[in-house]
């Protein structure tokens, strides 16, 4: 990530986001070591190539694979010590609805869109981590979900519907792979979080 916050490429044309920008920058409650950058422009492939070869030697990287999926170009790196790391380089056209913070050069996305990123995330896939990340921002009185179900429309341009959030809400009781947490946290106490906000859209459905 250092290195990430000096690299020109890097800084004038990514955000760094996702659970590690939350983790790192902001919560401090979980591991979280996959590195997600963002740009509302085309991911120059060549300059990302060329700067994943300059940390070859630095950062001990004996082995990179690319993939890519329509705008996301993600990188495995393997290290000496046989560990691995993923990033991600990704088109994202969504625009932040506000401004993070910096780190070195390397803009940090801001906690609300990380919030909101979530959000969405959740009405498309059950992820443990989703849930974990958006329980902790609320539970700290950051902001409340109704404020994000408020904006999501604002940056992402499209409309959830009210048994869509509470459909995501309920598919908590099937996320699996929950990431390791630094802070106190109870499964069944974020459970019972999600069921309730769940319950308080019920009574929209029939308005």
């Amino acid at each position: 990530m250092e290195q990430a916050a000096k690299n020109a490429e890097i800084t004038q044309w990514y955000y760094l986001t996702g659970g590690t920008a939350l983790a790192e920058f902001y919560l401090h409650h979980r591991l979280s070591e996959d590195l997600d950058f963002f740009t509302t422009s085309e991911v120059n492939n060549q300059k990302i190539q060329a700067f994943i070869d300059s940390l070859k030697a630095p950062a001990g990287i004996t082995n990179y694979v690319v993939k890519k999926i329509s705008g996301l170009y993600q990188y495995t790196l393997t290290f000496s010590d046989s560990e691995s790391l993923k990033v991600d380089f990704n088109e994202y056209d969504y625009p932040q609805v506000e401004q993070g913070i910096v780190y070195g050069k390397l803009r940090i996305d801001s906690m609300y869109d990380i919030a909101i990123n979530k959000l969405e995330s959740m009405c498309n896939r059950t992820k443990a981590r989703d849930y974990v990340d958006l329980y902790i921002l609320i539970s700290q009185n950051i902001f409340s979900m109704e404020q994000l179900m408020m904006r999501v429309p604002e940056k992402f341009g499209h409309h959830w519907t009210t048994p869509q959030y509470i459909r995501a809400f309920f598919a908590v009781q099937e996320a699996k792979d929950f990431p390791t947490m630094l802070v106190p946290f109870s499964k069944e106490e974020m459970i019972k979080f999600y069921l309730a906000q769940a319950k308080k859209l019920e009574p929209k459905i029939f308005k």
